[in-house]
């Protein structure tokens, strides 16, 4: 993995790092830098991931963390349902996203994948506790966001959620508004933007 990549990683993880959780949500888990950094600190995890899958588990089991991380290879939209060849699939599997057009980089994609969509709210349905939610999916965060304010409605979380634009973090907000949701704001760093909530209150 790049070096500054990491370093910026490492920054916006700290202050997740001072709790412990019952259940941490890893959409856009990639090759699993967050479940890495939290593992210690999680009863249980839930990842999404459809364009690494196979790395992130393997990554896992390299790290003896399985018996308490789920993977999920679906993704997560506003609604459920199939999509036929919904997943535009980077070489450099972290810039995959949902939408035929990156919001930042100018990046050709190799192959698009159908996959199944579900939402959050759908997904964690049965979940006694979401303690915390990171979402990071190459400008498809609002639309996973729609399709999770029932869960955030019922648990409170805390939330960590990149938005690669302004205008996504501009929408962000208005949702999070009109939701009633009260967060702690937005960080910016080494170029990133992140609407965070780093407490439960």
């Amino acid at each position: 993995m790049n070096e500054m990549f990491l370093m910026h990683e490492r920054t916006i993880i700290q202050p997740f790092k001072q709790h412990k959780y019952r259940t941490f949500v890893d959409v856009g888990a990639g090759q699993g830098r967050w479940i890495f950094d939290l593992q210690e600190n999680c009863e249980k995890i839930i990842a999404v991931e459809p364009a690494q899958f196979m790395e992130l588990e393997s990554n896992i089991k390299e790290w003896g963390c399985e018996d308490h991380v789920k993977v999920h290879r679906n993704v997560v939209g506003r609604q459920d349902g199939l999509k036929e060849g919904g997943l535009y699939v980077h070489e450099h599997r972290d810039y995959s996203t949902m939408l035929a057009t990156h919001p930042e980089r100018d990046v050709k994609y190799e192959r698009r994948d159908t996959v199944y969509m579900k939402t959050l709210d759908d997904l964690l349905a049965d979940e006694e506790s979401v303690d915390l939610i990171k979402i990071d999916t190459e400008g498809y965060e609002l639309e996973i966001l729609h399709g999770a304010m029932d869960t955030i409605a019922k648990h409170n979380p805390m939330f960590v959620i990149e938005c690669h634009t302004p205008f996504n973090l501009c929408m962000i907000d208005r949702l999070m508004e009109e939701s009633h949701v009260i967060y702690s704001g937005s960080a910016y760093c080494l170029g990133h933007m992140y609407a965070c909530k780093t407490g439960k209150g």
